[in-house]
């Protein structure tokens, strides 16, 4: 068939199928692939002959990716889910007419999973969940009747059910959990998360998992002719297809991959199963055990070029010599501009540029970048001559590699005026290179020169391997004199703290100018270039909290730390021969700074600075509390007062070098300023960067692809790769590139090569949107959980509630006379809720006000009541502060009030106050219940154990007062703590942290093992695109060296106590009762409170 030049057929990457026999020997079978669902029809007496079929794309409509497609028995309906705006919604297209349908309205994650014979449609969905994040099982009703077509089905009461599928008519096989989680795929988990097979049905019992905690991985259930079908990794380490009885037993592995995972097991309920598996399409006869790769063709649009985005503010833009030109980085290639048009400069498919600066050499500008090898995927430094404006002259030119060295960490390059001399950052290092541009190399191997520092103990030592630094996160301060015979740039110190070091290239010596007892960075030179100026955290006082006295014991916060310091380096320049000034006293810093004029630019007050440069008279630098803005200040009169250039959202700002002209990048838009004068520097105009059709979309996701195998190989924490052969496994990933359409299945291709690893924290995510927007409107709600009462209406069954203490109500909660459960809404403005979902009669309508007609038991009267609806967001706040608020109350009627209860849902800045506003008002209670199950991670763990470790070691008695002790607010009564399966990251690190700091005074932890994440992350690598990588670089051991602590396995508790689906779905919560036993033991039947301690009588004198 003829195609346009801009569609044509081609083979896919093809997941998620669903198959259902249609015709004697005729199955139908849809697939996910390109973020829309593909259908075909496959004679499987042609099987054999490999013949191929081309598909027809049946989800065009969806505005949005379009996944996890499941057909209904007799293959007629087809059930997908639609992610769009960060919720994905069920519908479903009609074989008969290809009419599409919504048919839920939750702005929840859905994903439809199997049909009962008599139209039902079992999905999960973490709509009404208990805590997020959760999952739970739920059915729907697909009829043909409209008055029944979007009614749901009887509910499934199953906790953390993720996958299922209808075995009979009364049972259900369903998998708990969600393993590794989601933009995670690590392989072998073994962690608390692990998915595993359990089996439900309606006789009122609990659910039982089919197989013990050691056979592995198990998930994915479907059922066909009568026996069960499962993946499991349980012999081979990757995922395989295996069959049981549905009571578990006569286990038998049918397939042996070991390359790669068996993904989307699908049945046809009759013969023949399809799995997904290295992007194809795989049929496999259940009775025979032969398996045929199915042939696909699909027709879709050939991604030529790919969408431009914006630069990157930070490595984006940097000013040539003089201010004049400007080095743009847009989308990883490098473009010479002036601020009204834009030159590319020559490159190698596939690759990326970054990190570019420009110098001025003999009347011509030549930029000098670094970019990736494609052949090697190493970083290397190279050169290109004679930039000018003219595309037609920068065609016949080409980039030439000046540097051979193989630094694969290279950061915050900055090349010396004259273009030989090129300084940059590798990880805890500072290296120097001399790139001899301009000239044809004279040697094979290119000189690479490793800066000096001296360590604490005063001998020289290379930076070079050194165990005891940690990387720079200020690599960009860096800075060439004029005469380029001295290179500013700051390292860390065995105590992290940075100093500032001058590094001599003539005598090829690095001095120290700072001393090891402040940490100060962001050097720069004095327009002179005799003095530096720099800034150094030196201010320790704590302003804002004078002392530790107060109602919520408040800790130290030195916020305004920063100065702005100028040191005299002329001492540099001094003959060694004629002094008994030594390279060893030049590098003692204490020393050298008390030899040293060292002054404070006494017109900046104390602040929260970052970076500073240095213009023609005028120093700039930017404030970063509470947002970032840049200020100047005269240092012609040393009691100026600092002026404001811009006020908020500065991203970037630089200097070129002649310190003439300054840019700033701020509000996603590049201005110029004139930098001689606090007058001038007022003055702005805008460096308009134009838009460019970018390199061809396969080209760039190979890029990303070898970048991201690349970023992996140099951050993970093993340098071993757990023993991997990690260039193999790039090879046997590489291949399937080929098949990729979409930016999505970029994210899977990386995923599944990163999961070789077996670790977890390695997310991929991000990265173009490859389909259409979808509706931006939103679902409305009410603050309350409903169900269906056929041909009446819809019964409120719960509303949630608030803590009294707050202001915040849910809608309802408004109304007076006051809505209560079992209340029956019967319209909303007018329009029967018996006739359309109620999300689908609030869609669109957050924020507004709309009229409820509502009727109660035993009247018939309809009341009209008006309130304004919520949305999904606050929704989901309100339903998570009343799972809070009734645990707590549940946990001080349980125990008299001696006892209350708080939850920490993440370890982020912002839940330290949820900490505080639990463990606050509490600290003299006898016993305190810290829930961290559900917890998201973060980094906050230490500043909580701070508090929670304190003691009480002295006690104040005065007349008329209670006594008190210091120090303050040490909580002296019992703690437990509460973890589960999905306590992630740091709320593992708390978990463990009471295990091991509280020594003597042991701290009980309650739960089932958590997740198992233990080698942390640091920032999330970006590429081109804006798509994000993390890798786990930072692993996690004991005191004693002897284990890496929780990976893969995850942290166990002192008391293993589960949680089971269906008693927790109905509203048991058995892990918080062991709990509160716990804290009962330790009361006794005294009720003496834990403040009052015994006073000395008082002496006579």
């Amino acid at each position: 068939e003829k195609t346009s030049m801009q569609q044509r057929w081609r083979k896919g990457f093809y997941q998620q199928p669903t198959l259902k026999s249609i015709d004697d020997g005729v199955l139908r079978v849809c697939f996910t692939s390109a973020n829309r669902i593909w259908s075909v029809e496959v004679d499987v007496h042609d099987l054999k002959k490999g013949l191929d079929h081309y598909c027809r794309c049946v989800s065009l409509e969806a505005a949005g990716v379009s996944s996890h497609a499941v057909l209904s028995p007799d293959g007629i309906t087809l059930a997908f889910g639609v992610e769009s705006c960060g919720v994905c919604e069920i519908y479903s297209v009609n074989y008969l007419g290809l009419d599409l349908t919504r048919r839920t309205y939750e702005a929840s994650h859905a994903c439809a999973w199997d049909w009962s014979n008599d139209g039902l449609l079992l999905y999960s969905t973490s709509k009404d969940s208990l805590i997020k994040p959760g999952s739970h099982l739920e059915t729907l009703r697909v009829g043909k009747e409209e008055e029944v077509d979007w009614v749901n089905g009887p509910k499934v009461p199953l906790d953390l059910a993720t996958e299922g599928c209808f075995m009979g008519d009364t049972t259900i096989l369903f998998t708990r959990n969600s393993g590794p989680g989601k933009n995670c795929y690590t392989k072998r988990y073994r962690g608390g998360n692990k998915q595993s097979l359990w089996v439900f049905d309606d006789s009122g019992e609990e659910a039982r998992p089919l197989f013990d905690d050691s056979f592995g991985t198990t998930s994915n259930p479907v059922v066909c002719g009568g026996s069960l079908f499962f993946l499991s990794d349980h012999e081979l380490g990757s995922l395989n297809v295996y069959r049981a009885t549905p009571q578990g037993e006569e286990v038998t592995r049918l397939t042996d991959s070991q390359d790669f995972d068996i993904c989307d097991l699908a049945s046809d309920s009759k013969r023949w199963l399809a799995y997904s598996k290295a992007g194809d399409i795989i049929l496999l006869d259940v009775h025979t055990l032969s398996s045929y790769v199915l042939r696909l063709l699909i027709k879709i649009d050939d991604p030529v070029h790919c969408q431009n985005s914006p630069i990157c503010p930070h490595n984006g833009f940097h000013l040539s010599p003089d201010g004049r030109f400007g080095l743009v980085n847009i989308r990883g290639h490098l473009y010479f501009a002036d601020g009204t048009q834009e030159v590319p400069l020559p490159r190698m498919p596939a690759t990326r540029q970054m990190d570019g600066r420009l110098v001025l050499v003999n009347g011509e500008y030549i930029a000098v970048f670094v970019a990736e090898d494609l052949a090697t995927l190493e970083l290397a430094t190279y050169a290109v001559f004679g930039c000018t404006l003219s595309p037609e002259e920068m065609s016949t030119r080409r980039a030439v590699k000046v540097s051979k060295n193989v630094v694969p960490g290279r950061r915050g390059l900055i090349v010396s005026p004259n273009g030989k001399l090129a300084a940059f950052h590798d990880r805890s290092r500072v290296l120097l290179e001399y790139l001899q541009v301009g000239q044809p190399p004279r040697h094979k191997r290119r000189k690479r020169v490793t800066l000096e520092v001296v360590a604490q103990t005063g001998s020289a030592a290379k930076i070079d391997g050194d165990l005891n630094s940690k990387i720079n996160l200020h690599c960009n301060d860096m800075s060439w004199t004029r005469d380029f015979k001295y290179l500013l740039y700051t390292n860390p110190s065995k105590n992290h703290y940075l100093r500032v070091f001058v590094y001599s290239v003539d005598e090829r010596k690095s001095f120290c100018l700072t001393t090891d007892r402040y940490n100060s960075f962001s050097p720069c030179w004095s327009d002179d270039e005799k003095s530096v100026y720099f800034i150094s955290e030196r201010t320790y006082s704590s302003v804002v909290v004078p002392h530790p006295f107060g109602t919520n014991a408040p800790s130290a916060v030195c916020d305004l730390m920063c100065r702005i310091f100028k040191v005299d380096v002329s001492l540099i320049d001094v003959d060694e021969e004629k002094t008994t000034t030594t390279h060893s006293s030049f590098c003692q810093s204490d020393e050298y700074e008390s030899k040293t004029r060292l002054t404070v630019v006494k017109g900046v007050p104390a602040g929260q600075y970052n970076n500073i440069k240095m213009g023609k008279g005028l120093l700039f630098f930017d404030y970063t509390m509470p947002n970032v803005s840049l200020w100047g200040v005269e240092l012609v009169d040393p009691n100026a007062k600092p002026f404001v250039l811009y006020k908020k959202n500065v991203e970037y700002f630089e200097v070129s070098a002649d310190r003439r002209v300054l840019v700033v990048w701020v509000d996603q838009k590049i201005y110029t300023h004139d930098a001689t004068s606090q007058q001038s520097v007022q003055n702005r105009v805008e460096f308009k960067i134009v838009q460019h059709p970018l390199q061809e979309r396969r080209q760039e996701w190979c890029q990303i692809f070898n970048e991201a195998w690349r970023v992996v190989r140099d951050n993970f924490y093993d340098p071993n790769m757990h023993g991997l052969d990690w260039k193999s496994i790039r090879e046997r990933y590489f291949r399937l590139l080929q098949r990729i359409n979409c930016r999505t299945e970029l994210n899977v291709v990386i995923g599944m090569m990163g999961g070789e690893l077996s670790t977890l924290h390695m997310y991929i995510s991000g990265g173009d949107d490859d389909t259409l927007p979808g509706s931006q409107h939103e679902v409305g709600f009410l603050g309350c959980t409903v169900s269906v009462v056929p041909k009446v209406g819809l019964k409120i069954e719960h509303i949630y509630i608030n803590s009294p203490d707050e202001t915040y109500t849910t809608p309802l909660n408004r109304i007076s006379p006051p809505v209560k459960r079992g209340d029956l809404i019967v319209s909303v403005d007018g329009v029967s809720t018996t006739t359309q979902p109620l999300g689908k009669l609030l869609y669109g309508r957050v924020g507004e006000t709309v009229t409820l007609g509502l009727s109660r038991e035993g009247q018939q009267q309809i009341r009209k009541v008006t309130c304004k609806t919520i949305s999904s967001v606050e929704h989901n706040q309100a339903q998570y502060k009343d799972w809070i608020y009734r645990r707590r109350m549940y946990v001080e009627r349980a125990t008299q009030r001696k006892a209350s209860y708080l939850h920490l849902s993440a370890m982020g800045a912002a839940d330290y106050h949820t900490f505080a506003q639990g463990f606050m008002p509490n600290f003299q209670k006898q016993g305190l219940i810290i829930d961290v199950r559900h917890n998201r991670g973060g980094n906050i763990d230490t500043w909580i154990l701070e508090k929670l470790l304190r003691k009480a070691w002295l006690f104040f008695h005065g007349r008329d007062v209670a006594p008190y002790h210091s120090m303050q607010s040490a909580f002296r009564g019992r703690l437990v703590i509460l973890c589960n399966q999905l306590t992630t990251s740091d709320g593992e690190g708390f978990c463990l942290g009471t295990r091991q700091l509280a020594h003597k005074s042991k701290i009980p932890v309650v739960g089932s093992r958590t997740w198992g994440g233990f080698v942390w992350i640091s920032e999330a690598h970006t590429f081109v695109d804006g798509g994000k990588l993390s890798v786990p670089a930072f692993g996690a051991c004991g005191e004693n060296g002897t284990d890496w602590l929780i990976e893969g396995h995850g942290f166990v508790p002192d008391y293993q106590v589960e949680n089971l689906p269906r008693a927790t779905a109905m509203g048991k919560d058995a892990q918080l009762d062991k709990a509160i036993e716990i804290l009962k033991q330790t009361f006794g039947n005294h009720d003496e409170h834990v403040s009052d301690t015994p006073r000395p009588p008082f002496p006579k004198k």
